[in-house]
């Protein structure tokens, strides 16, 4: 299910059309009230949290499985084809994309620094997978296809319930929770965007993707399940707020290098303007999705 923001603006760009036939219907009665084709804030919104997201993956990732000055070249978090230098620290970890470019396989330029510090960790966690474990993100100079990253704050934290210090990955997935502010520079205009999540691995009872606290979660058959709030102000200067609620990305679901959203909701609303709602499904690694507006659904098939 393609995610990106080409994809949304085809979505309101079509849901944009029906409302205009309704409009026409409906003249007569709703001549005060104009018609509702914003699309500026669901491309700001996905950019923002596409980027979010990244940034978290590179972070899960470099923590879990490399040493120092490794390559980052996994399939998540950018799918990185190598040229990033992940360098190591007692309760640090710096990812450095250089100066000329990472290019990674969803054909994404990566520049500058990304800084993790868990040192506020508890309960002897070091590891993302380890409950207690809990880092902060910075960045220096973070610049993705040409648009400056600031990560102003970004927090996540291990919540995962434990008894004793442990869990049973039979009964209990593991969670975090995921506190962010983070503002981009689009088209010489600032975003901003913050969120208050949680995060868990739906399927940590599946071994092959979790095998315990020594051993790093598989993050390319992963499930991961987003609910929590988020708000900011776009590119024309609108606040905005968006709810995430049971937001499933499957990590075996794969087109063009974009990892899908395969159910759940994710509502926004622009200024005052009315409350979009987009319905990725039931599950089905598919590209479908449903786009509402003011009671008019509209069904749509997503191109690469």
């Amino acid at each position: 299910m393609k995610t990106g923001k080409i994809s949304i603006r085809l979505a309101i760009a079509a849901l944009s059309l029906s409302l205009l036939a309704v409009s026409c219907r409906k003249k007569e009665k709703e001549d005060n009230e104009p018609l509702d084709n914003e699309q500026v804030t669901a491309s700001d919104q996905n950019d923002a949290e596409q980027n979010a997201n990244d940034i978290d993956n590179i972070g899960s990732q470099a923590i879990e499985t490399y040493t120092n000055n490794f390559m980052y070249g996994r399939e998540m978090s950018g799918n990185l084809t190598g040229g990033a230098t992940i360098t190591l620290g007692a309760q640090t970890c710096t990812v450095d994309f250089g100066t000329t470019g990472v290019i990674g396989n969803d054909g994404k330029t990566r520049t500058g620094k990304l800084f993790y510090d868990w040192s506020a960790s508890t309960n002897g966690a070091t590891k993302y997978r380890h409950p207690g474990f809990k880092y902060t993100v910075t960045s220096s100079n973070y610049v993705v296809d040409g648009n400056q990253v600031n990560v102003i704050n970004k927090t996540v934290e291990n919540i995962t319930a434990v008894s004793n210090g442990t869990f049973n990955p039979a009964t209990t997935n593991l969670k975090w929770s995921v506190n962010a502010n983070i503002s981009m520079v689009k088209s010489g205009a600032t975003i901003t965007w913050n969120c208050s999540r949680t995060k868990e691995l739906i399927n940590t009872s599946d071994p092959n993707v979790y095998s315990g606290t020594t051993n790093p979660i598989a993050w390319s058959l992963a499930k991961i399940k987003l609910n929590g709030n988020s708000s900011g102000v776009n590119k024309k200067g609108e606040s905005y707020t968006a709810v995430a609620t049971d937001l499933v990305r499957d990590y075996t679901c794969q087109t063009g290098g974009r990892h899908r959203f395969v159910s759940g909701i994710l509502e926004y609303t622009p200024g005052t303007r009315r409350t979009r709602r987009i319905d990725f499904g039931n599950g089905a690694c598919d590209n479908i999705a449903t786009v509402t507006i003011v009671g008019t659904n509209i069904s749509f098939t997503i191109g690469q």
